[in-house]
């Protein structure tokens, strides 16, 4: 029988500070470090979640709403929405962290992941259950906004 776990179980977040070498061109955080730190705090919470290996299928949507610049503290927290037999869709904010501790949102991004065996094949993954209604709706709320 697969294995069910509540949204709660999956809640994670991850810190980084901004140095040169993430820099562009134009001095700001490079889009593709972002990415890099999407990716890898989405990945966190896959793993944690299915409680086995992950690979990234997909990193759907990434958008940008505000500059991150050199020394900014940056927190990326993460909130899986929706899980199939195998797959897990992670919703990610990326956050600057402002010195009198308010979060400024920065960018987003909807990443897919694929629970794996040790041969690399898919694999089944828990099914997400919710605590509690509002739960559900902030899931239904991301699924809309990704189109799923």
């Amino acid at each position: 029988m697969r294995k069910k776990k509540s949204v709660k179980s999956n809640d994670n977040s991850y810190k980084f500070e901004v140095k040169s070498n993430m820099l562009n061109h134009i001095n700001i955080l490079h889009g593709g470090e972002l990415v890099k730190h999407f990716d890898n705090a989405a990945g966190m919470t896959a793993m944690k979640f299915a409680e086995k290996k992950v690979v990234t299928a997909s990193i759907k949507e990434v958008n940008f709403f505000e500059k991150i610049l050199l020394d900014d503290k940056v927190k990326i927290k993460t909130e899986i929405f929706h899980v199939g037999k195998s797959s897990i869709y992670i919703y990610a904010e990326a956050f600057i962290e402002a010195t009198n501790k308010d979060l400024i949102k920065a960018a987003e991004a909807f990443l897919i992941f694929v629970g794996i065996d040790d041969n690399l094949n898919s694999s089944v993954v828990p099914s997400l259950v919710f605590d509690s209604r509002l739960d559900k709706l902030r899931s239904e709320k991301i699924k809309k906004k990704f189109d799923l």
